[in-house]
Order: structure tokens, then sequence, then C-alpha cells
């Protein structure tokens, strides 16, 4: 299941009324509050399932099972590319995983606790600029479709956004066709923050809108304290 539309971009770095303390100061008060520190690896652990930072040397074959799954691309408003060899497909995997630098990007496998293979990815981009986090999900093994993974791990990834730094929101968007998507958002406590109407064209040629979903700090502390 893809939980982020393929066309999401990178958060602006630019902006006003946003935080203006560097990266280095921001990441300096979260490495003081966590055993993480900004360059390192990150590992993350919820009651089942372990969230770990991947390396490009560790993307393997079952990244390109992914992209090859019609009904997973499908989610992801793609098609499997049909001039792809294998090896072409992980090495330009790889490419996008090696962006990651562990400080304002992360690309975090998913690992059950009780198996050791991967059944997903998380891709976090920080924005220090404007105290802003956006993520992206793929859970590619579609045994663990509708299971709630990605509401349990991406719970453990806002929790780690909003104590290891002093960001505002944690934000993501979605295909207004991606009914899994949606319903995870607002599940979590994300809100509807605008619908971009008919922004993208489906890969059968009908245009569908974008949804902008973000869950405040303070939004976050509330579903907190009151057990949800």
């Amino acid at each position: 299941m893809a939980e982020s539309d393929a066309q999401a971009t990178k958060p602006a770095a630019a902006g006003a009324g946003g935080e203006t303390d560097s990266p280095q100061s921001r990441q300096g008060q979260g490495a003081r509050r966590a055993s993480w520190k900004p360059g390192n690896p990150l590992v993350l652990v919820t009651k089942n399932f372990l969230l770990r930072s991947v390396p490009p040397e560790k993307v393997g074959p079952w990244y390109v099972g992914w992209l090859q799954d019609p009904e997973l691309m499908a989610f992801l408003n793609m098609e499997p590319r049909k001039d792809d060899t294998p090896e072409k497909a992980l090495e330009r995997m790889r490419r996008y995983v090696a962006r990651a630098d562990n400080r304002t990007n992360f690309h975090l496998g998913v690992f059950p606790k009780d198996r050791a293979q991967q059944i997903g990815f998380f891709s976090v981009d920080m924005d220090f600029r404007n105290g802003t986090a956006q993520t992206r999900v793929v859970i590619g093994e579609k045994d663990y479709w509708g299971k709630h993974v990605v509401r349990e791990t991406r719970a453990a990834i806002i929790e780690f956004v909003f104590r290891t730094t002093n960001f505002v929101k944690v934000w993501g968007m979605t295909s207004s066709r991606n009914v899994p998507s949606v319903y995870n958002y607002k599940a979590q406590g994300f809100q509807n923050e605008g619908v971009m109407r008919q922004h993208i064209r489906t890969v059968d040629g009908d245009r569908i809108d974008v949804i902008l979903f973000g869950l405040m700090r303070d939004e976050w502390t509330k579903r907190k304290e009151q057990g949800l």
C-alpha cells in the first residue's frame, strides 16, 4: 500500500513565518534529548515493528518487485516501467535512497519484529527553515495491507520529529483516489488542509485531486493525552 502520492515534492526550504534557527542547532537539541545523532543511522521501535535507516547498498531486489507490481504502483499513480531490467530498476532505487543523509532526509525501512525481511519504507523530509516534516510511505508486502502498519509506524516517526526538534507540523499528501491513504491520515488525526483540484493526471488519463493533510504538534500532544 502506498500512502503518499508519487508526485509529491520535497518541502520548500524558504518561506515566511517559519523556524529560523539552523538545522545544526535544532539537531543539536534533538541529539541531547535522544540517542540519535545527526548523520547517524536512525532506529525507531514500535510494538510490532522496527524502522531503521537503509543505506543504498542494502536496497535489495524486493524493491524491484514492488516497483513492478501494478496494484501497488496504481496507488502511486504510476505504471511499472516496461523498459526496465531488474538491474536498472535496482540501480535507480539505490540512487533514490542515496539522497538520504540522516540529517534532513531519512529513508527508513519497515521491518516486522518477528521476521528479518523488509516490508516497506518511509521517506521523511525535514524542513528546518519552516519547522515542518513531510512523510511518504510504501508498504510493499501485501500480506501487511489493512493491518494498521502505517499508523503504528508513522506514529513513531511523528513522535521522533516532535521530540527531537521544535517542529510545529508533520504533513503529507495523497491523491483523492488513494482511499486507504485518506483513511489512515484521518484516523491518525491529520486534518485536511486543502485540495488541489484536478492537480494530477492518472495513468488512464483522468484528472484527479490531490489532498494535503497536516498534524500540528499540539494536536498530537492532545491525542496522546486522550490515549488515541
